[in-house]
């Protein structure tokens, strides 16, 4: 017969250790599962707070872009009535070349589903800012007091820089003319606002890229490649090949340039005197000229 193995005698003290030790390892095994399971809750809770602040972030968004077009919409039909309520008396430059360029825009309206919409977007605000211009210059309209204030001011953040590191400096100097005192101010402005428009297009679209990028282009009598050709090359560069808004775009440039034009030959209003509510709108028709021809760009 085999030997017979007797069991290890232990003392309580041991028997209680050994207890002890068996507990605090299902306590730490305990502790290592809730721990996991804190931290899965956790990382949960982080990615439905993630979640749930990109839903808010993009429904805010969506609110503020929603509130925009509004805005454009109400703005554009207000401006839209106060031309039509005394369009049998105006003739002038200005409000004609508003006419053509909400003309232009309704073909671009018609065609809605073809752009992007914060192009799209742009281009009506563009239109209602036209009208209001002409509204300014050629009716009774009132600027705001904070309007006057912030003649000197500017709402452009960035775009001109965009364009040429030196265009902010001299839009600078644009809106420093802008002294309600100054007898000069609109020859001032429309002057330097006028050049840095066409300094921001031509660094937009200089001309050895547009004659390399576009199959077909014009030029002026002496030799000069047309705002047309340039204003279609950043269209194509967007992919918008389109008739509509590029006829659009041509207008509200035109319409823009048109204004200074007007301004600058010193020959409007009360001894070729300009009111504050004028002063105010060309300054905006300016600003609001370079934001999109600087949507168009980049």
């Amino acid at each position: 017969m085999g030997e017979t193995t007797v069991p290890r005698r232990i003392s309580l003290s041991q028997f209680k250790s050994q207890v002890r030790q068996a507990q605090a390892k299902q306590k730490r095994a305990v502790d290592d599962h809730n721990r996991k399971v804190r931290a899965h809750n956790q990382k949960v809770r982080a990615n439905q707070q993630k979640r749930k602040r990109a839903v808010d972030d993009y429904n805010r968004s969506v609110r503020t872009h929603n509130a925009k077009v509004r805005s454009n919409q109400q703005k554009l039909e207000r401006e839209l009535a106060k031309l039509r309520s005394a369009s049998s008396t105006r003739t002038s430059r200005v409000t004609v070349s508003a006419e053509s360029v909400h003309r232009a825009f309704v073909r671009v309206d018609q065609r809605r589903a073809n752009y992007p919409e914060e192009l799209f977007a742009a281009a009506e605000e563009e239109a209602a800012n036209s009208l209001r211009a002409a509204n300014a210059v050629d009716g009774d309209d009132v600027a705001e007091a904070d309007e006057i204030s912030a003649l000197q001011s500017t709402t452009l953040a960035g775009e001109l820089e965009a364009f040429s590191a030196e265009l902010p400096g001299r839009w600078d100097g644009a809106l420093f003319s802008l002294n309600p005192k100054n007898p000069e101010a609109t020859r001032h402005f429309c002057t330097s606002a006028r050049e840095c428009f066409i300094a921001a297009l031509d660094a937009a679209a200089p001309d050895d890229v547009v004659e390399r990028e576009l199959s077909t282009y014009t030029r002026t009598e002496d030799g000069r490649l047309t705002r047309r050709s340039k204003l279609k090359y950043l269209l194509v560069q967007k992919g918008l090949l389109d008739d509509a808004i590029e006829d659009f775009v041509n207008e509200d440039v035109e319409d823009i340039l048109k204004l200074f034009r007007v301004f600058n030959d010193g020959t409007h209003g009360r001894a070729g005197r300009f009111e504050l509510n004028e002063l105010v709108a060309v300054k905006q028709r300016a600003e609001s000229g370079i934001r999109f021809l600087h949507q168009l760009a980049h």
